[in-house]
């Protein structure tokens, strides 16, 4: 076998190894109101927020890139991640007018690896929002 074919073989399985996505459950830390069934009238059935984190060598992190917006980075450079989902939350209630609470929502991550230096993270949080009746 040619070494320049081997070589490539090796180079195409490492590759493939060492590249990959994972998605894990999470939860979005912010206040949070008492909502009693039917003390609220939905505003959208689906809003949604997504944010990529990207980190140099798995720990150097670069700004925050949210999808739904116009700066590269709202919240400054060392960002945490709770800090994150409470952006999202509020990102994706200003998708609806008029709403003050979202229900029935779900924060979705999603890791990629790219060999040999870069990690990504992308979080998405999606909800219905709601207006509660006072």
């Amino acid at each position: 076998m040619n070494i320049k074919a081997l070589t490539a073989a090796v180079m195409v399985a490492a590759a493939a190894t060492l590249t990959g996505c994972i998605s894990v459950p999470g939860s979005v830390v912010d206040k949070s109101k008492p909502i009693d069934q039917g003390q609220y009238s939905v505003v959208a059935d689906s809003v949604a927020s997504t944010v990529y984190h990207f980190n140099i060598l798995g720990f150097i992190p670069l700004p925050p890139i949210f999808a739904d917006s116009n700066s590269a980075s709202e919240m400054g450079e060392n960002m945490v991640a709770s800090a994150a989902g409470r952006l999202l939350y509020h990102k994706a209630l200003a998708k609806a007018p008029g709403a003050d609470a979202l229900i029935e929502y779900s924060l979705d991550h999603q890791y990629g690896l790219f060999p040999p230096f870069l990690m990504m993270t992308r979080t998405t949080l999606t909800g219905t929002a709601v207006k509660t009746k006072k």
